[in-house]
């Protein structure tokens, strides 16, 4: 890909490099037990072990310097790995009876519940339709865009996403959920 643009570097003020711009988002899977025990999934907070299909973060929960990140938007992702009388409830559990939370630094950014959050192309599956098995189960929605927020992880800041239960969910089997963050990724030019 082509960069963007460059600009001066946010983090080296007395030599200003450039920072070399292009469109990367950052994701990181976890895992929702089928009996889970906990109300909270917290992503970006650990690589440790996790390859890149689960995640491309390299540290927890921080961007390396000089590395630096401008938010965009944000999505989620559940795997499509399950027979379809399963996949709609489990949907169900995830999306509508979950908040979803945007954290950098300290503060919360954005808090909304959790079927408002898939973006592009939405959460996706299989959905039973007669006697044949064919379409998506969760059609691609509206963007959920923060580009009008120009929110941006700076180097070192911490960030994460978390999705939130009001009770521990019981799903039909354990599913593999994806957070993802849109945006264009700074990193020093080489």
């Amino acid at each position: 890909m082509k960069p963007l643009r460059r600009r001066a570097s946010p983090h080296d003020v007395t030599a200003r490099p450039a920072v070399e711009e292009y469109v990367q988002p950052i994701y990181d899977r976890q895992t929702i037990a089928a009996a889970a025990t906990t109300t909270q999934l917290t992503f970006f907070e650990d690589a440790a072990g996790k390859n890149k299909v689960a995640t491309n973060i390299k540290g927890s929960g921080t961007l390396p310097a000089p590395k630096i990140f401008t938010v965009t938007g944000v999505a989620l992702a559940l795997d499509g790995n399950t027979p379809v009388a399963t996949d709609e409830v489990d949907q169900k559990l995830i999306l509508w009876d979950s908040w979803f939370k945007l954290h950098i630094g300290s503060k919360e950014y954005l808090s909304v519940p959790t079927f408002m959050v898939p973006a592009n192309y939405g959460i996706y599956g299989w959905k039973s339709t007669a006697a044949a098995e064919a379409g998506a189960s969760w059609a691609a929605g509206p963007s959920m865009s923060l580009t009008r927020a120009a929110l941006t992880i700076s180097p070192q800041q911490e960030y994460h996403t978390e999705i939130n239960f009001p009770v521990a969910p019981t799903l039909t089997t354990a599913r593999d959920l994806w957070s993802i963050i849109y945006g264009i990724l700074g990193r020093e030019v080489q």
